[in-house]
């Protein structure tokens, strides 16, 4: 086994032991801990987003997730892996949803709008990621399109979405948004 790759303790699994070192500060479990989950993050995160914006989210993630461990979430520690990566997931989409909803704010001056005034700088960057989900926007198929913004701008739930758009089943709709998914990962990888 190469010396950079990170296993499980040696039983195989995250047991309790594993998870009540890591809530009473064990180093050596918290640097497993850090070590495993950063790089799980960072391949979960590795093609939505560059490099900078991977980091905050992973700091983000590990922050959350490591103040819920410490507040007893997860309670069973066998589900370590997935309460990790669902709070990930839950995060990714979050940054996903308002990449798209700041597309229907693309046309909005905001100087009208708010008090908060945004730099120059803020406002190129906010346009250009506009235009660029609207390139990836307009890749998609006019359902496809009114789907996603359902789904994030109105925040309908698939249920909902499904019945709008009939014969449209939950199936389909994975492959729908993973499509969509994979559009906006490539164009935002090459975007940086």
């Amino acid at each position: 086994m190469a010396a950079n790759t990170i296993k499980f303790p040696p039983d195989g699994a995250f047991d309790d032991d594993y998870l009540a070192r890591l809530r009473n500060g064990d180093p050596a479990t918290a640097g497993h801990f850090n070590k495993y989950f950063r790089r799980l993050l960072g391949i979960m995160l590795s093609g939505a987003f560059g490099h900078q914006q991977t980091q905050d989210l992973i700091d983000e993630i590990m922050f959350a997730v490591i103040t819920n461990i410490m507040r007893g979430q997860p309670r069973d520690a066998g589900k370590l892996v997935s309460y990790v990566r669902g709070v990930c997931s839950n995060l990714k989409n979050r940054v996903i949803r308002d990449r798209i909803n700041n597309l229907e704010d693309a046309d909005i001056d905001p100087d009208h709008l708010s008090v908060r005034s945004e730099s120059a700088a803020e406002r190129l960057v906010r346009k250009e990621n506009a235009r660029t989900i609207a390139a990836v926007l307009s890749e998609l198929s006019e359902r496809d399109r009114n789907v996603l913004m359902d789904l994030c701008s109105n925040q309908l739930t698939r249920d909902e979405v499904c019945a709008k758009y009939p014969p449209l089943t939950r199936d389909q709709l994975k492959v729908v948004l993973c499509r969509a998914r994979q559009r906006f990962q490539k164009v935002w990888r090459n975007k940086e």
